[in-house]
């Protein structure tokens, strides 16, 4: 495993003001981020944080992500905010750890979103959110479930091995495509 290397919350956020362009990502895979990140209503072009620590609250609320988005193996140690963000490619939790839970209320998925084998200690608040590609939490472990009133997923729901997941089968949020239990 790499080591992980320490970057400054605002030194993020200067990393992170690039004009999106397409095919064009910011490669921020095995840091520890000091301090709470702000990122609220930003433009943002593919990104990688792949084993990286966030020691303070995030807030993506009401950003784009304009390309594939890769949340692998991160570890968000206070709340994280994906309120009303729309991912216009996959976004990538796979094996992610939310300790205070997340919010992702209206968030919108037009690609993948795969929270395969994360864990939620919170909650993890998906009310009205739209997945248009698969939505996937196979293996994942939802310590305090999720909500998913209003919520519409589309592309298919994969949910094998879910611990804690029966809020996915709330009356309240539908599933158009394929259910894998």
């Amino acid at each position: 495993m790499t080591e992980r290397q320490e970057i400054s919350s605002d030194e993020l956020v200067q990393r992170l003001s690039v004009e999106p362009a397409f095919g064009f990502f910011v490669d921020l895979s095995d840091h520890v981020v000091v301090g709470d990140v702000d990122l609220s209503g930003r433009a943002l072009c593919g990104l990688d944080f792949s084993n990286t620590r966030f020691s303070g609250a995030v807030s993506f609320a009401g950003s784009l992500f304009r390309g594939i988005s890769w949340f692998r193996s991160v570890e968000f140690c206070d709340h994280a905010n994906f309120d009303d963000v729309c991912f216009f490619n996959d976004a990538r939790f796979d094996d992610c750890r939310f300790n205070e839970g997340a919010d992702f209320n209206s968030a919108e998925f037009r690609g993948i979103a795969a929270f395969d084998n994360c864990e939620a200690i919170g909650r993890l608040n998906l009310n009205r959110a739209l997945a248009n590609g698969n939505f996937s939490v196979q293996g994942a472990k939802l310590r305090a479930g999720a909500q998913l009133k209003g919520a519409t997923i589309v592309g298919g729901l994969w949910s094998s091995g879910l611990l804690g997941g029966s809020a996915f089968a709330d009356p309240n949020c539908e599933v158009y495509g394929r259910i894998q239990r």
